[in-house]
This record gives structure tokens, sequence and C-alpha cells, in this order.
């Protein structure tokens, strides 16, 4: 392992990015695999956003991460320090050490602080105090390579053995002789598999967790109707771990950033990074049925039908899969026996009824329409599409009779159906207003 204690690592860009370092570092410095994130954005996490349980330690101890409040960077004051250590009492269990981790510089005055909270603390049977500025982080991360090899791949030993390889290659002779073309050949292909050899360590079981843990929470917020935070997170661990990312973790990246693309309306980026997952992983029915969306979305709908039916073949028992042939079906404009078409047991999926309903409204049968998107909404009676859906196509019911201008007779069932239409319109608009989604709201990510 070459000397790290000389490297100057940047400070994560963002709070996500640096709460996901201490907790990756902190798991090491504990040895504990079972150190975790503190619940999610927006629960109260009593003053703690990573806690562990060192080993042979019979207390847990806590992490807080300064930054989420808005002032990322910024000098930790007293009354900061004062009010997380307030929270971190709520913890329970009770904690044996509180750090308060921070991207800021060290300051002598605010050490002293924790010095003189963790002398009264002992007289009181409660947990030490310490402050963490970045140059201290920056001292402890030189001792787990790990976590550099994870967070900041471009300053780790394994990028630096690899620059040695290159190094080499360019400095290695050419042979004299023409014919020795296959030996130049050779030499390029051996340094490259010791590139790859010394990049192997990357693609560890902790480092795939580490991934695969800053995509769910992407995912989440995605589930939460934040794509615009949720897409601004996937580009940039996208940018930091592409090249050493492995094809199945290439994929869930691409997948999510085109879900979040497509909620807020950029439809044409979405379809492009939907057929280039596909490329990464197409393993599973949740690629076929977004390899069908993406031609969809373009306007392909011959393809897209053909996707589709190939995914279903596939995929015989997956809803998912014949949730996209029918909706491909629908955009075409098939008049389609549904109920022979799709397995029984699939019939009462959400996607899938939506899809029916959504084909049938197309057509102007808004008499099937609202039968199907009834029945998806008695399976999923929160879902907004559903509610929308409905809304819009009993709508258009009143509307079709002439009856929607001012002054116009209308009978009781049709006051009924537009009464209902404007409550799910407005339960649909309300839960819109408070997201950052964009015209689309139907997505798929994994």
């Amino acid at each position: 392992m070459s000397d790290l204690t000389n490297i100057q690592f940047p400070p994560p860009a963002n709070w996500q990015d640096f709460e996901r370092l201490c907790h990756a570092l902190w798991q090491e410095i504990w040895a504990d695999p079972n150190a975790q994130l503190n619940g999610r954005t927006g629960q109260p996490q009593a003053g703690v956003d990573v806690y562990g349980l060192p080993k042979r330690a019979a207390k847990y101890e806590g992490i807080q991460c300064k930054g989420k409040d808005g002032r990322y960077g910024a000098v930790i004051t007293e009354d900061e320090l004062r009010s997380e250590v307030d929270k971190a009492k709520r913890f329970k269990p009770p904690l044996r050490n509180f750090v308060l981790a921070t991207t800021a510089n060290s300051d002598a005055k605010i050490q002293e602080v924790a010095r003189l909270l963790t002398t009264e603390h002992r007289t009181k049977g409660l947990f030490d105090v310490a402050v963490l500025a970045w140059p201290e982080i920056q001292a402890r991360l030189s001792h787990h390579p790990r976590v550099i090899d994870c967070h900041f791949p471009a300053h780790s030993d394994i990028a630096r053995k690899a620059l040695i390889a290159v190094t080499k290659l360019g400095e290695s002779p050419l042979p004299a002789s023409q014919g020795k073309d296959n030996e130049i050949l050779s030499n390029v292909l051996a340094l490259r598999q010791d590139f790859q050899n010394l990049t192997i360590p990357q693609q560890s079981a902790d480092f795939d967790r580490e991934l695969a843990a800053e995509i769910d929470h992407c995912r989440e917020l995605l589930n939460n109707k934040q794509p615009a935070t949720a897409l601004t997170l996937l580009e940039a661990l996208k940018n930091r771990i592409w090249p050493i990312a492995k094809p199945s973790i290439r994929f869930r990246i691409l997948t999510n950033i085109a879900a979040a693309q497509l909620a807020i309306g950029k439809e044409a980026d979405a379809a492009q990074n939907f057929l280039v997952a596909f490329d990464y992983d197409s393993s599973s029915e949740k690629a076929h049925s977004n390899r069908v969306l993406a031609y969809l979305i373009r306007g392909e709908k011959e393809e897209a039908v053909l996707m589709a039916e190939e995914a279903t073949r596939t995929f015989p028992e997956s809803a998912l899969a014949w949730g996209a042939l029918v909706k491909a079906l629908g955009v075409r404009g098939d008049n389609v026996d549904y109920q022979t078409l799709v397995p029984k047991q699939f019939l009462d999926d959400e996607d899938i009824a939506y899809s029916i309903g959504h084909g049938f409204c197309r057509r102007g049968e808004l008499d099937s329409g609202e039968l199907w998107l009834r029945r998806g909404l008695m399976s999923k009676p929160d879902s907004i599409d559903l509610k929308m859906a409905l809304g819009e196509c009993l709508a258009e019911q009143v509307s079709r009779a002439g009856k929607l201008y001012p002054g116009s007779a209308l009978t009781i069932g049709e006051r009924n159906k537009l009464d209902e239409a404007l409550t799910l319109l407005d339960s649909g608009w309300s839960a819109l207003r408070t997201s950052q989604l964009g015209p689309i709201a139907r997505f798929y990510w994994c």
C-alpha cells in the first residue's frame, strides 16, 4: 500500500455524499459491518446520522454529519454543537461516544467546547463528545484504503498502480523488427489484463453494497416524487464511479436517471438512457419493459409492440412484461380482447389495468375505459395516475354529452360523474403540486 498520509482529499460536494462517506469510514473504524445510516431524509434522527457498535464495545456510538441544515462546509459554532449534543441525548439506547463530523477546518475554540462537554458528561454518566473537522477526517481516511477506493477512486492506490502500468507501456522500447508485431500486441494485452486485475478489488462486495445503498436512496427520492434531486445525485454518482462500475450497477444508474428525466419531462433523454441501460444488462423483465417504454416515447409503435411480445415470451410470468405489451398495443390503437390476451392473474395489476383503461379511452371507448380504471383503483386506491386518468375519463364522458358549458342542464348521473371527476383530479393535482414531477408521471426504476 502506498503512503496516503500526504494526499489531500477534496471534501464531498454535497451533504448526501458526505453522509455516505462517513458511513463507510466509521463502518471500517468501528469494524462493524452492521453500522447504518439512521432512518431516511425527513425522519427524526435524534442528532445521529450514522450509528454503529464498535468491536468489543457494549454501547453504540453516533456520528452527526454536519451540513444537512444548509450550512454545509461552514464553521461549526458553539450553539450548533450544543444543539446537536442535546438532540443526541434522545438517541436510544444511550450512546457511548458522539462525534460531530464536518467538512469545516479545525477550530481550537469548538474543540475546547467539546472537551468541556465531555468532562461535564462524564460526571453525569453521559457520552463523550468530539468534533472532527475535515483535516482530522482525512487523517483517518489514510488508514482505510478501501474507503478511498470507493469514494476517491482517482486518489486510490489502485489508480496509482494502474498509472504505473500504463507508464511502463509508454516507456517500453519498440521491437526493432517488424516481425515482432505480435509480441507488441501480446505485451499490450498482458498490460491490459494487469490493469483489469488491479481494478478487481474495486468490485468488492463492500463496494457493491455501498453503491447499491446510494442508488436505493435515489430510488426512494423518486418514490417520494423528488426526481430533480434524485437526478442530481445520480449524475454525480455516475461521474464518480462509471469507469469502475459493473454492468449491473451501470444499468441501475442509467435506469434511475432515465426515470428521473422522464418524470421532469425530458422524454428524449429518458428514452435514450433506457435503451443504453438495456445494453448493459438485459437479464430482467424491468429492462425489457423499459425498452418498450423507450420506443413508445420515441413514437416507434411497431418496434415497441415487437419488443413487448419478446418480453412476454421471455418472461411469461411477469406482470411487468404483460403490462408493457398492453401499453404498446393500446398506443398502437389495436382493438384487443385483453381478458383473453393477458393471463387472468395479472388483470388486476395496477399498471395493466391503467394501460387497458387508458387504451380504451384513447380509442374513445370511455365506458370500457372507466370500468378498467376503476378496477385498477380498487387494487391501488392511492394511485395518482389512476385517479387522474379516471377523473379525465369521467369529465370527458360529460363533455361528449355537450354538457360542459355554462347553463347546461345536467342529469343527476352526469352531475355525480362530474363531481367525482373534480374530486379525483383535485386529489391528483394536490399530490403533484407538492412534488417535482413534470408532465409525465408514469415511469420505471430499479
